[in-house]
């Protein structure tokens, strides 16, 4: 809903610009223009660097002497919400000389609102500063009737190809003017914009390093809306795929019999270069440990490594690894005096924890956000487990110690994080407690 929101705003063209604040600081060495216009609940501010000016802006904080805000919205900017201020700080990119950005605050009427500001240098120091007495808005007549609501598509110019191939992506049914980001599996292939219908084309190159068998091109804009295509990477001219037996998906550990306390070295061969799955199960079926170890692309081999826990129970632990429809497993033995009970019960070691208790921060989260999950109700200064179990073959297993309280915290990014719903598994002992959160687009 933010998104097309600040397209919108981004997009109107009959909003009126307000107080203009400029001035030529430094002796001459910097000068910025900042503009604001308003819309119903939100200001769009304008900052643009002149291009005769030897200093970026690295950081713009906005001071509002009237009315309040209350979020604030900038690509590729930290934000920094402090009573009646606001600071955003350049991630990656500052606003360089000949160089603009725009900063979205939402507040409760733009009209009765007013700030100040400065843009400061990478250091902290002033550049420039300025006032915004009055923000003028002009309320948009609506719009009749609504736009269609699409749904984005990709296409591409070849579906097999060869590393180091050229191809071209073209797509449909993504915001309008906004740009867009290419990527082959995780890895960066390029970007594009789209253009006044939602439509855009670029050539890419696949890289020359990639290995070969079936990836996922993805389009993802600006606003959040993306689609993927599936593409075979193909061997080279006069490469010929091994013979069967040649390349197996194999898992073995460096030992056969651990104690609590150790750490399992595993090994294995794989299929293709696609990382492999891994998880380890104990004897109850609770995960102790998930990892996706990448294979060497030269010798297509795996390694990772497990803490089996200070509380582990005795018995036969599985190792199943999985790459893509493969899967193999192998199995060890955990040397403990702790022994598991009934369903519910502790074992015959260490106090009951009593309730245990999950949550997050919140119930739905963005893709790019990072999500907090508290653990509540274990023993005082404890080992517990916490596994995070996402679409696809996200898995990710912490083992931490809780505080005097029996309390501990956790947080988890959600960069490049599939879209659907997360389980979330707290576990001491013989107790789990397990809920969800959901990641949007």
């Amino acid at each position: 809903m933010h998104g097309k929101l600040v397209l919108g705003i981004a997009l109107s063209a009959i909003l009126v610009f307000g107080t203009v604040a400029s001035a030529l600081a430094q002796e001459d060495r910097f000068s910025a223009r900042v503009l604001a216009k308003g819309s119903k609940s939100n200001i769009l501010i304008l900052v643009k660097n002149s291009s005769k000016s030897t200093e970026s802006i690295y950081e713009f904080k906005v001071t509002f002497t009237k009315g309040k805000p209350i979020t604030s919205i900038a690509r590729g900017w930290d934000i920094d919400k402090d009573g009646n201020a606001v600071t955003f700080t350049a991630k990656r990119n500052p606003i360089k000389p000949g160089v603009s950005a725009i900063f979205l605050i939402k507040v409760s009427d733009p009209a009765q609102s007013a700030f100040t500001w400065t843009a400061n240098d990478k250091d902290g120091n002033e550049l420039q500063g300025g006032e915004m007495s009055k923000i003028k808005v002009r309320e948009t007549k609506p719009v009749s009737p609504l736009p269609k609501i699409t749904t984005p598509e990709i296409s591409v110019s070849q579906a097999k190809v060869n590393a180091g191939a050229q191809i071209i992506v073209t797509g449909k049914g993504f915001n309008a003017d906004v740009s867009l980001t290419l990527l082959l599996d995780e890895m960066q292939l390029g970007s594009s914009k789209t253009n006044s219908a939602g439509e855009f084309s670029a050539v890419v190159i696949i890289p020359s390093g990639v290995a070969y068998g079936l990836h996922l091109i993805k389009a993802t804009d600006a606003l959040g809306k993306s689609s993927v295509i599936q593409i075979l990477v193909e061997l080279p001219p006069g490469v010929t795929i091994p013979q069967p037996g040649q390349l197996i998906l194999s898992v073995r550990t460096d030992k056969s019999e651990y104690n609590p306390g150790d750490v399992v070295q595993i090994t294995g061969t794989a299929i293709l270069e696609t990382p492999v799955s891994l998880q380890i199960v104990d004897p109850q079926g609770g995960i102790i440990c998930g990892a996706n170890p990448p294979v060497n692309n030269v010798t297509y081999t795996w390694s990772a490594s497990c803490p089996v826990p200070l509380n582990a129970i005795g018995g036969k632990y599985v190792i199943t690894a999985k790459q893509i429809v493969h899967k193999t497993s192998a199995m060890f033995t955990v040397k403990s005096t702790v022994t598991g009970g009934k369903a519910g019960e502790p074992g015959t070691l260490g106090e009951d924890p009593g309730t245990l208790k999950l949550s997050t921060d919140q119930q739905t989260y963005r893709v790019g956000a990072t999500v907090q999950i508290k653990l509540e109700g274990a023993r005082a200064k404890s080992l517990v487990q916490i596994i995070i179990d996402g679409p696809g073959q996200t898995l990710v297993a912490k083992q931490l110690s809780t505080d005097e309280n029996g309390v501990v915290t956790v947080t988890h990014s959600l960069v490049g994080a599939e879209v659907g719903t997360w389980k979330v598994s707290g576990k001491q002992d013989k107790f789990v407690v397990r809920m969800t959160f959901e990641v949007t687009a």
